[in-house]
């Protein structure tokens, strides 16, 4: 009986786990989209220090989300903030928004493994 009381707990902890990770992924990528809609045009005041802002909080927060999203969409994501605050300075608007759409997406693919309900 306490093997099964001990594996009964140890099964409520990875749920938690799993349901905290859930979570977690899905409040970052709704950050991140936010703060990407809030970045000004390229050629405004603000552009090029938001971007890099963004692209340095992507760096902080992708070490943990590294843990439960696959390196490839990740490592995506890492270069399409790059691409997007190197466009920002080079003050190239079409490559600017282009990059801005496939990060939107990218950041999608990212929530979609850990939505609820899907």
């Amino acid at each position: 009986m306490k093997v099964f009381a001990i594996t009964l707990c140890l099964f409520i902890l990875m749920l938690g786990a799993v349901a905290w990770n859930t979570l977690y992924i899905n409040r970052i990528a709704f950050a991140l989209s936010a703060e990407l809609d809030a970045l000004p045009d390229v050629g405004e005041a603000g552009c090029v220090e938001g971007a890099a802002a963004l692209y340095r909080k992507w760096e902080e927060k992708s070490k943990i989300i590294a843990i439960s999203v696959s390196y490839p969409t990740v490592d995506r994501i890492t270069e399409q903030f790059l691409l997007l605050s190197t466009y920002a300075e080079l003050d190239a608007p079409r490559e600017y928004h282009a990059t801005k759409a496939l990060l939107y997406d990218n950041i999608e693919d990212m929530r979609r493994l850990e939505a609820i309900g899907r």
